[in-house]
């Protein structure tokens, strides 16, 4: 049976590579919540209270292909309302999401990780989506907070333009 499922997504990939097919894979980043703090900065009269927090932003990658949102400042529950948009050629890929702190004079800090099928994804029905986090080890899951977005799988007009020249 196994064998059976394996063959056929081989198949499915191969008729997609054959017709060339290509989706854009439009993903709306609604928030984040309960993100790692990276940065402590100093606070008070004499800098004796500290306070936590990051600088998120999110990549999205698959394919070798990858979009990055905007950082949103000194927040651990950010709001980026925002909507990005992947060139995806085989759906058989997972979507890969890293989440990082953006430091002015460092190398930023990675916050968490996480990775979504897109098998599942029906085109163009839109799919709300929270995703846990985990560290770069990939252990901790959820414990390093979570991101909710809404994502869509589309034929990219190069595609359904391709079909119609046939």
């Amino acid at each position: 049976m196994a064998e059976d499922c394996a063959l056929a997504w081989q198949a499915a990939r191969h008729r997609a590579k054959a017709t060339g097919t290509k989706w854009d894979l439009r993903i709306q980043l609604l928030s984040g919540k309960n993100l790692q703090a990276k940065d402590t900065v100093a606070e008070g009269t004499y800098g004796t209270g500290f306070t936590h927090s990051s600088d998120p932003y999110v990549v999205f990658k698959v394919g070798g292909r990858s979009v990055r949102s905007k950082t949103v400042e000194k927040d651990l529950n950010p709001e980026w309302n925002e909507e990005l948009t992947l060139s995806v050629e085989d759906r058989m890929l997972k979507l890969q999401i890293e989440v990082y702190d953006e430091d002015k004079d460092d190398e930023d800090d990675i916050m968490g990780q996480a990775a979504v099928g897109m098998l599942d994804l029906v085109e163009g029905k839109p799919k709300m989506t929270t995703v846990r986090l985990r560290g770069e080890d990939g252990g901790g899951e959820g414990e390093h907070g979570e991101l909710s977005m809404v994502i869509t799988i589309m034929p990219s007009k190069s595609s359904m333009d391709d079909k119609m020249l046939r």
